[in-house]
């Protein structure tokens, strides 16, 4: 398994682990992070959440490779409900979330972190939504991030794919707060601590609360839109060229 899930007293911790990898989510992982979730859930001990990674990235967001394999619209459209399905879990979860990121959080890491409740990011730290690159778009963020961050914000990190440093994506709405590396450990403790001591039955009712704000709809655009998107040359095109490390050559088509 590529991610670890442990529990200490009210604490919950999910570590993503592939590291070889960046911390891409394989197809298999997305299941795994649906899976975990639903375990977090159902325990009425558990407080929060803290989402974590391996080595330098906090993740890199969906695997190119499971892209490529998809052959059909069909393929397509389940590789997407799996991938939502699994967002879906994550953000209706009954108890705060905390996602750490040290590192670069693009694409589905960044969108993960968008959908927390809390993020605490290092100074290393990097933020991005590169999916036009390669033909698509974040259909999370797209969906899921207006009500959360700013609108403005979000809107240039879909259109000009740029990385943004932790600073900034506070500014944009993104993290919550800024550390320096040799920091995280104390500032987590002490957050997770604080979140620990308060009514448990409070917290979860401010989390429905949050939950029935935000509502769950918008996941089936990205349903719809993507898959559709995943068809067309442009992807195709901008999956080769990242392979190639090369600049694609998008025709519109």
């Amino acid at each position: 398994m590529s991610l670890d899930l442990w529990i200490q007293e009210a604490v919950a911790t999910l570590r993503i682990n592939r590291p070889h990898q960046r911390n891409a989510f394989s197809r298999e992982m997305w299941r795994e992070l649906k899976s975990a979730c639903e375990e977090v859930g159902d325990n009425s001990q558990i407080r929060v959440l803290a989402v974590e990674a391996t080595e330098g990235a906090f993740s890199s967001g969906g695997d190119f490779d499971d892209f490529a394999s998809l052959s059909s619209l069909t393929e397509r459209k389940e590789y997407m409900e799996e991938v939502l399905a699994a967002y879906n879990a994550y953000e209706n979860l009954p108890i705060p979330t905390v996602a750490v990121v040290d590192g670069i959080a693009v694409g589905g890491g960044c969108e993960l972190a968008i959908v927390s409740d809390i993020v605490v990011a290092t100074e290393n730290a990097r933020f991005g939504l590169p999916e036009a690159r390669v033909g698509l778009y974040p259909g999370v963020a797209v969906s899921r991030g207006r009500g959360r961050i700013s609108p403005r914000f979000l809107d240039y990190l879909i259109y000009t794919g740029r990385l943004t440093d932790a600073v900034e994506a506070q500014t944009g709405g993104i993290v919550t707060t800024v550390c320096e590396s040799g920091e995280l450990e104390e500032v987590l403790a002490s957050l997770l601590s604080d979140i620990c001591t308060k009514a448990p039955l409070a917290l979860r009712a401010a989390k429905k609360a949050a939950i029935d704000y935000h509502a769950s709809g918008g996941y089936e655009v990205a349903a719809r839109d993507i898959p559709i998107l995943m068809t067309t040359s442009d992807h195709t095109e901008g999956l080769k060229a990242f392979g190639d490390g090369r600049l694609p050559n998008f025709e519109g088509s």
